[in-house]
């Protein structure tokens, strides 16, 4: 468990990557294997509830168990980085 300072010294890193994979973590619980391996297709709306992330085996992604598998509700603050954060084509992809 971090305090509230090891957390405010990891957050105030200049790094967005790094900075917007320790929010992910600190807001939703997730492992770092879980996060490494978001998909954009793992980001799913639900309405009136918002948005969630489905947590579940991919190409990239391997999980603990069949017990790992969920969703996991997405906070505001992600939300808003997840809207706001710049699309890179995915490798091997072209754009026309």
């Amino acid at each position: 468990m971090l305090s509230d300072e090891q957390v405010r010294i990891l957050l105030s890193a200049k790094d967005r990557v790094l900075h917007s994979a320790l929010l992910f973590g600190l807001l939703t619980g997730m492992r770092s294997g879980e996060i490494c391996g978001l998909m954009a297709e793992d980001v799913t709306a639900k309405g009136n509830l918002g948005r969630f992330i489905s947590i579940r085996p991919n190409r990239v992604r391997l999980l603990k168990s069949k017990a790992a598998e969920r969703e996991v509700p997405l906070h505001g603050v992600l939300e808003q980085l997840l809207d706001t954060a710049p699309c890179q084509p995915q490798a091997g992809s072209s754009r026309s």
